[in-house]
């Protein structure tokens, strides 16, 4: 499984969270054609998530990817 958190849409929320408290981000991107670029994330248990899709909006080389919302 794995999480995309928008970077346009997020960008203060994923350095907070992600970057700064969590530092469990992966270094990369994906690119969404609604979202734009995505910070991926595995992490399941967030502490930090607000809401996510509840299926998949696609995949990447077959492990299925969920729009992940953060706190503000």
């Amino acid at each position: 499984m794995l999480f995309a958190i928008s970077a346009l849409i997020q960008e203060k929320q994923a350095q907070k969270y992600c970057f700064d408290q969590c530092g469990k981000i992966i270094i990369g991107g994906l690119d969404d054609a609604t979202l734009g670029p995505c910070f991926p994330c595995r992490q399941e248990d967030c502490p930090f998530e607000f809401k996510r899709t509840s299926e998949p909006v696609g995949d990447v080389d077959g492990i299925p990817v969920y729009i992940r919302r953060l706190i503000d």
